[in-house]
């Protein structure tokens, strides 16, 4: 694996994950609205400075608000500046031998954020906090969700101890060993590593709890009281909180109040949103759809890949509504259709189609996402079909905000994404 492709903190001059010790989380959930705050505990286990970046992934509607690392008994706080004169500061720092911090979005994915932490001392820890506000998932019946990102939600820890190393819940920054061990997917843990989560909802009741969600009642009535509930989370599986709204028809307010005495107009600024969920009776779910499945089918997707795209492909056909159209698109360097146009889904055409999904292979060169796209979005076959469209891919381009862009531009479209090895759904 890559380093490009691992998420945490990464030692730039060695290729590799910094040891990571322990991992503190608080989801505070205000009505639809969650904000996060994660503690994250690293170790340089190397007798050499070194120079880190820390990579983590977001959900495209979360706002990052807050920075700080400590580091041998400093703190550093980050502050907001022009693009150009952070990356200048930032630089005049590292080659002075201090440690500094550069944050950032990914120039070519929106979604994934680098934080350039400087100089690490040798065997010194660091300490890494921040935090970001999101916009809740919100399904028909009123169910929110919230989901640990990957980054703090490591995939896979071995099942060890260290018998050299005590177990403290003290930060220390001085500490000057760390026995480790390595993941199948290359970060690198402490073996004493520990996660720990609090959740704090507004209007929460009826705590239940699993060793992979928590599931709250949040009640509008009650929505000055607050219910928190504390875990210590099992290493390589999802957490999920969940949470059932009830009596949000009603709109109500959450307010942010802004920082004093900042001298940014945006943080001193207070904010208030407006919450409510409402009820849509007699609405006419009968719409006609339009289906197009659109398949990576380049040489990245091979193996295991592409087998799961086509496993993928064979559930959304066999699940289509009656009295809809569809297509199948497959691209690589080039791109092919299975019909000319989008056609009846009947027994006929799905056989083609399944024929078609059996027969898949890798085989059609490198990754050109966006020509595939641009042709399936200037094919529309009627404005009385709502439209939606199914991307199955490993996502390895580099046009990303062109892609992002073409696909904003519709309109009576969803758009789905899965990416392989993992999932995400628009």
């Amino acid at each position: 694996m890559s380093s490009g492709s691992r998420y945490g903190l990464m030692s730039l001059t060695e290729i590799r994950c910094v040891p990571l010790k322990k991992i503190n989380i608080q989801v505070a959930i205000h009505g639809f609205i969650a904000n996060v705050t994660s503690d994250l505990h690293y170790v340089n286990d190397l007798d050499k400075n070194i120079e880190t970046e820390f990579v983590f992934p977001l959900d495209s509607d979360a706002a990052v608000y807050k920075f700080e690392a400590e580091i041998d008994g400093r703190t550093i706080v980050a502050e907001v500046q022009e693009k150009s004169q952070a990356k200048e500061t930032y630089k005049d720092a590292v080659a002075s031998g201090q440690t500094a911090m550069y944050m950032g979005e990914d120039d070519n994915a929106g979604d994934i954020f680098r934080l350039k932490l400087g100089n690490l001392p040798a065997r010194k820890a660091a300490k890494l906090t921040f935090a970001y506000a999101m916009e809740l998932d919100l399904s028909s019946d009123k169910t929110g969700t919230f989901m640990l990102p990957t980054v703090l939600n490591p995939r896979y820890v071995p099942d060890c101890s260290s018998k050299d190393e005590p177990n403290s819940e003290e930060t220390d920054t001085t500490m000057t060993t760390c026995k480790t061990t390595e993941s199948d997917i290359g970060m690198i843990y402490c073996s004493d590593f520990t996660m720990n989560l609090e959740a704090v909802v507004d209007g929460g009741r009826n705590l239940m709890v699993s060793e992979n969600k928590m599931e709250f009642d949040v009640v509008a009535d009650t929505i000055d009281n607050k219910l928190t509930s504390s875990k210590q989370l099992k290493h390589g599986s999802d957490f999920t909180l969940i949470l059932h709204y009830k009596g949000f028809e009603k709109p109500g307010a959450v307010l942010e109040k802004g920082k004093e005495g900042s001298e940014k107009p945006f943080l001193s600024t207070d904010v208030l949103m407006i919450n409510f969920s409402p009820e849509f009776k007699d609405l006419d779910t009968n719409v006609p759809c339009e289906f197009v499945f659109i398949i990576d089918r380049s040489g990245s997707m091979r193996r295991s890949r592409i087998t799961k795209a086509k496993e993928t492909l064979l559930l959304l056909l066999k699940s289509l509504p009656v009295q809809c159209i569809f297509n199948v698109v497959s691209f690589g360097s080039s791109f092919s259709t299975l019909f000319p146009k989008s056609i009846e889904y009947n027994e006929q055409n799905l056989e083609e189609a399944l024929n078609l999904q059996k027969t898949m292979e890798a085989d059609m060169g490198g990754t050109e996402i966006f020509k595939p796209l641009e042709y399936v979005f200037s094919k529309k076959y009627s404005c009385s079909y709502a439209r939606q469209v199914f991307l199955l891919t490993d996502g390895q381009v580099s046009n990303i905000p062109e892609i992002v862009k073409l696909v904003k531009k519709q309109k009576n479209t969803r758009f789905h994404i899965y990416f392989y090895t993992f999932l995400l759904i628009s």
